[in-house]
């Protein structure tokens, strides 16, 4: 069949943007992070702390917030390659709505949930060394895409998109649902990745992504799923005290 892709609009250059910035988060921003309460232990400045009347919530809420507005920062960074692309092949109008929302749609919930992974492997015994890292990209990266895919599925159809899940941290399936919806009846296998062809793409136009009402709502709630693996790494901390380890039920 025939493959065919958008022009360069404000519209298609924001999920391309956003699109890569899911893939920077998923697949890199992790490894940027992990390892910040690890070397607070190593440099000796668990010790200093462990003197201070700093809870174990609040130490490690400082270091998620400060993870997650890195993790933020380093994905704003694909912006000066959208705006270059449009400054150089750009049609039409620049649309702001159009360029920036996807990207503000995805980086919160997927900056706090890596930041808060992060922390939990940095404070689980096993995870924290290096065999901790392959486990992430097996457990913790490729569900973060694969799941959200799957349970947006119509049952029993491969192919057709049925809705949002209500775990979607990384945005992949807000992605999939907004190309779906503003494509014309009849467009089949739809991919709203990141793909390589040997061939140059048909450019042909296109309409622009539909925010539904609830897309917003959507993405407030998974800011939420952060709290998962924060927790978790709450309970599991031992306030750079080996005498405290294993107790769960210390107070926060």
């Amino acid at each position: 069949g025939r493959i065919q892709a958008p022009l360069y609009t404000a519209g298609y250059l924001g999920i391309a943007m956003s699109v890569l910035t899911v893939m920077f988060f998923v697949l890199a921003s992790f490894y940027l992070v992990a390892g910040a309460v690890r070397q607070d232990r190593v440099r000796g400045i668990g010790q200093i702390l462990a003197a201070t009347p700093i809870t174990r919530t609040e130490y490690l809420a400082a270091k998620g917030v400060a993870n997650a507005l890195y993790i933020a920062v380093l994905g704003l960074l694909t912006l000066p390659v959208g705006l270059y692309h449009f400054a150089r092949s750009g049609v039409g109008a620049f649309d702001a709505w159009q360029f920036f929302t996807p990207m503000l749609l995805v980086v919160p919930p997927a900056a706090l949930f890596v930041s808060a992974a992060a922390l939990l492997f940095d404070v689980t015994p096993v995870l924290r060394s290096r065999g901790g890292l392959v486990v992430w990209f097996l457990f913790g990266a490729i569900p973060m895409l694969a799941v959200p895919m799957q349970l947006s599925r119509a049952p029993g159809d491969v192919e057709r998109f049925d809705h949002v899940p209500a775990f979607d941290p990384a945005g992949i399936a807000m992605h999939q649902a907004l190309v779906e919806g503003s494509l014309p009846p009849g467009a089949q296998n739809i991919s709203s990745g990141y793909v390589i062809h040997d061939q140059p793409v048909e450019r042909v136009a296109w309409s622009g992504l539909v925010f539904p009402e609830g897309m917003l709502r959507q993405r407030a709630v998974n800011l939420l799923w952060c709290m998962v693996p924060f927790f978790a790494a709450v309970l599991l901390f031992d306030r750079f005290d080996p005498a405290r380890g294993g107790r769960a039920a210390a107070a926060w």
